[in-house]
């Protein structure tokens, strides 16, 4: 089996001054300049007590093919900038379809995260996903335990 992950997480606080850009994306990932996946990803997070740390370990166990393509995350700040979203979504988008075909998707998601378009960035990000990928193809997602799931989020394809 081979499952592809990927994941972009934010907590947004929509009362703080500013916007979230790339380079805090890029600071708090320590992934490389480029947000390399792969590779970049499984040193990264192999061993460690977040969730792709945890879909490493499970890929592990059950003996299925982990194909990390991205994994973002900005510290708590404000939203993210409309620029920055776009970009990080398709970066995540293209990575995906390059990786196909597979039996499923991970994504690795916060559950929090407001854009400068989007009140729900998740709900957009899965959307983004499901246009890109084979209907069938399963998506799982996995989010904090203080998530701000929305109806479209929770609703899935249409």
């Amino acid at each position: 089996m081979r499952i592809i992950s990927g994941g972009i997480q934010h907590e947004t606080n929509t009362f703080a001054e500013g916007t979230t850009t790339l380079s805090e994306f890029i600071r708090d990932s320590h992934c490389g300049d480029q947000l390399a996946g792969h590779d970049t990803v499984i040193e990264r997070y192999q061993g460690t007590g977040t969730i792709h740390g945890g879909y490493l370990a499970a890929a592990e166990a059950a003996g299925f093919t982990l194909v990390p393509v991205l994994n973002t995350r900005a510290y708590p700040s404000g939203m993210v900038e409309k620029e920055t979203f776009d970009q990080l979504k398709e970066m995540l988008v293209s990575r995906i379809e390059a990786e196909l075909p597979a039996d499923g998707i991970l994504l690795d998601l916060h559950g929090a995260m407001v854009t400068e378009e989007h009140e729900d960035a998740e709900a957009e990000i899965v959307r983004a996903v499901r246009a890109a990928i084979p209907d069938d193809l399963p998506i799982v997602v996995t989010l904090d335990l203080h998530a701000n799931i929305s109806p479209a989020l929770a609703q899935g394809p249409p």
